[in-house]
């Protein structure tokens, strides 16, 4: 994988051991500045408040005060609103295996969809897809 150095990445995830997860991974990968979100509404704060900084998104599906879909929604109402020239990469994560979520997050916007358990290999080939494409 190649490394993530300088890059700016937003967690949202409401379960403390995932959390810890990605953002170990995020760390070894080379990631400096990881936001952490545990809600919904905590994420859209922080995404606005970093808006046009944040390179991508990892955004649990299951969150208690608005779900992930919902999130991703908002946040690409504030980049249209905002102007923001590029779309900030969002990656799914979601215990729930149905093809209806996955199509409900796509149409919300989101960019790719890992299903849980989240492991490292998963997260590294969808990041490295991330950085290749440039979404």
């Amino acid at each position: 994988m190649k490394s993530l150095k300088g890059k700016t990445a937003l967690i949202v995830e409401d379960d403390e051991v995932c959390m810890f997860k990605v953002c170990e991974f995020l760390k070894k990968s080379g990631i400096e500045n990881i936001i952490q979100a545990h809600g919904g509404k905590e994420a859209l704060t922080a995404f606005h408040k970093d808006l046009g900084h944040i390179d991508f998104i990892v955004m649990d599906c299951g969150l208690p005060d608005m779900n992930g879909v919902e999130t991703t929604r908002h946040i690409r109402e504030l980049e249209r609103n905002k102007g923001v020239g590029s779309v900030t990469p969002i990656i799914a994560l979601t215990g729930d295996q149905h093809n209806k979520i996955a199509r409900d997050c796509f149409l919300a916007g989101m960019n790719h969809f890992i299903p849980k358990p989240v492991t490292t290999r998963n997260l590294e080939m969808i990041i490295n897809q991330v950085e290749e494409s440039g979404n």
